[in-house]
């Protein structure tokens, strides 16, 4: 009767510790998105100023 109730609880070990994994890589991918919009939105908002300077300069 312990025999396979041993087993079965390793298996749910393994499972719980699966959905944990799952869970961290979901969270890093769910923050690594806005940050690497945020950086690519702060360099396009810079180079587009930069551009405004430049073409106010020229006129």
């Amino acid at each position: 009767m312990e025999g396979p109730q041993r087993s079965s609880s390793s298996d749910e070990k393994e499972l719980v510790q699966g959905m944990r994994d799952k869970k961290e890589h979901v969270i890093r991918k769910t923050l690594f998105v806005p940050v690497v919009i945020g950086i690519g939105v702060t360099v396009t908002a810079t180079v587009e100023l930069e551009l405004l300077n430049f073409s106010f300069n020229c006129e």
